[in-house]
């Protein structure tokens, strides 16, 4: 999936800062992120937050940069 999104994003990290957590590795992160953002946390998951709130949550299948590019335009 990584490696899927890693082709088709297309976004700069000035316009769209991103990080990759590697929550499995490190499930006490996982869980305060989850709890945090009041989420269920799944792999792979993107979330989007905006002001300190996930304002997007995908998984698995459902992720993809256009996905992305589309909430985006909603937000503008």
């Amino acid at each position: 999936m990584l490696k899927n999104l890693n082709q088709s994003w297309h976004f700069s990290h000035q316009e769209l800062p991103f990080y990759f957590l590697d929550l499995l590795a490190h499930r006490s992160i996982s869980n305060k992120v989850a709890e945090h953002y009041d989420v269920v946390h799944q792999s792979p998951q993107l979330l989007l937050i905006k002001n300190g709130k996930c304002v997007y949550n995908k998984t698995h299948e459902e992720i993809s940069s256009e996905d992305v590019a589309g909430f985006l335009e909603k937000l503008k």
